[in-house]
């Protein structure tokens, strides 16, 4: 009478043999265990792979920077075997689009103190000032400058002039100008 357990002959030089039969069940319990191992893995990297790929979209729509293209299309295995339980996700490939923009910042309506770029900063015409200077303490007027190179040389300089406290000066600064500097305190617009 047999109590369900198949008794294999192993020569006694073979490792693990301990001399008593193996019970079927015990020599499936490491396959068993092993498909539903590959079930379980693959039901998990199906949820996560869907949650990620819906992450994905989600942020690209929103960015409209990033465009998922998938590269493969799902994957089904015909039932003949226990992997037929599993099936391969779609992969989803995010591409990343990167722009470089260049800001040209817009040229200033109205200048205070300092020195400031043509065109960039200053567009060319006519620029005027009231000659009221901001700083209460400047007894000495205004001064202007404009210039042909940012060298700090005295051979820079287009042309200059300081503003008597209160003489309303206009200036042109010509397309060909570098820089214009303005010092003193005085408010600076341009009106043609």
């Amino acid at each position: 009478m047999s109590d369900g357990s198949e008794e294999h002959k192993f020569p006694a030089s073979y490792p693990g043999y301990t001399g008593r039969p193996v019970p079927w069940q015990t020599r499936l319990l490491p396959a068993i265990t092993g498909i539903a191992g590959l079930i379980i893995g693959g039901v998990l990297v199906g949820v996560t792979g869907s949650r990620s790929a819906d992450r994905s979209q989600a942020r690209s729509s929103s960015l409209h920077l990033s465009q998922p293209a998938t590269n493969s299309a799902p994957t089904t295995v015909h039932p003949t075997s226990a992997s037929a339980l599993v099936s391969t996700p779609a992969s989803t490939v995010i591409q990343t689009v990167s722009r470089t923009v260049t800001a040209t910042p817009q040229p200033l309506a109205q200048l205070g103190d300092g020195t400031f770029l043509v065109p960039m900063q200053v567009r060319p015409g006519t620029w005027s000032t009231n000659g009221m200077s901001q700083i209460s303490s400047s007894l000495l007027g205004c001064y202007w400058a404009r210039l042909r190179s940012l060298s700090g040389e005295l051979d820079s300089v287009i042309a200059s002039d300081n503003i008597a406290l209160g003489a309303p000066t206009a200036i042109t600064v010509a397309p060909t100008d570098k820089a214009v500097k303005f010092s003193g305190g005085c408010q600076w617009r341009r009106i043609a």
